[in-house]
């Protein structure tokens, strides 16, 4: 009696697993745009010093002789012996908050360093035109917005420098992980079980069976 011939094991397809695809985030974004709220804060704090609080209002011999807010003082700075170069100084104050706020926002809504660093230059500039009066309240609290623009900026250059490296050299072992899995190479077929299915198939076929 000849047995019947054994069917041969049917192969399954390789089955491909996905891998996840995560979204590569830069890990310097988040901690920028966290510094540029203090920078923010520091700007805030400028404004109002400069619109609510006291100022030195400079007479004809430069000796303060009122106190007032900063456009107070504005409206006598060219009639003192500075003249007109005293006006553009006090001025100038105004141009350097509005290009603080200008760069700290674009910085926020991006989340890059290009414009960092001429805010600490902004920062900067402001701190020198409001040292020599910080024993006035709206010189001192514009001091304390400065330094915070300034704190703010030259953090973010600095720790967004170090986490730029740190994702670049990672970059490579993230691009390995997006390589698709193939089920049979994880899974090898066993050579015994190939040589088992050999000899059934050659006895099923040998004559005399």
């Amino acid at each position: 009696m000849l047995d019947a011939p054994a069917q041969p094991t049917p192969t399954p397809p390789p089955v491909i697993v996905p891998t996840t695809e995560l979204a590569v985030r830069d890990p310097n974004t988040d901690m920028v745009r966290g510094l540029m709220i203090i920078a923010l804060l520091g700007i805030g704090l400028v404004v109002a010093a400069l619109l609510l609080l006291r100022w030195p209002v400079l007479g004809q011999d430069s000796i303060p002789y009122d106190y007032g807010t900063h456009p107070e003082r504005l409206a006598v700075a060219g009639n003192g012996p500075r003249g007109a170069a005293g006006l553009l100084i006090d001025l100038s104050v105004y141009v350097i908050v509005l290009a603080a706020a200008v760069m700290a926002l674009r910085t926020l809504r991006t989340g890059k360093r290009q414009w960092v660093g001429g805010l600490v230059i902004a920062g900067l500039l402001g701190l020198a035109y409001v040292i020599g009066m910080v024993l006035y309240i709206g010189p001192m609290v514009s001091a304390c917005g400065f330094s915070l623009i300034v704190f703010g900026a030259l953090v973010a250059w600095i720790a967004g420098d170090q986490d730029q490296e740190e994702g670049e050299q990672n970059t490579p072992h993230d691009q390995d992980q997006d390589q698709p899995v193939q089920a049979d190479q994880a899974a090898p077929t066993s050579p015994l079980l190939n040589e088992m299915v050999q000899d059934s198939n050659e006895s099923a076929l040998a004559p005399g069976n």
